[in-house]
């Protein structure tokens, strides 16, 4: 993921967001979108822990296997990389 550091007042506005964010230059155009890295809406929570049974979350941090994050990271960019090489082999 690109990175864009934020400096001075514009970090006190961002850190003022607890919802996506809709990102405008100064004519208005949409450039982009924020989003907060931890959402503070109770909502959303609730209904994220309802999905989810005390046993359910107990039986799955019993399992074993799966990937580590980097792993599924080192994955994905496997198949962006060829995904890419099977698009320029398309055009020649």
């Amino acid at each position: 993921m690109n990175q864009i550091v934020l400096t001075g007042s514009t970090v006190s506005e961002f850190l003022t967001c607890n919802v996506r964010t809709g990102l405008l230059d100064e004519s208005g155009t949409r450039i982009g979108f924020f989003e907060p890295a931890q959402p503070h809406d109770p909502e959303l929570y609730a209904r994220a822990s309802a999905l989810f049974s005390d046993e359910d979350l107990a039986r799955r941090q019993q399992e074993t296997g799966g990937k580590t994050t980097a792993e599924v990271w080192a994955h994905i960019a496997e198949l962006e990389i060829a995904q890419r090489d099977r698009q320029r082999a398309s055009q020649r």
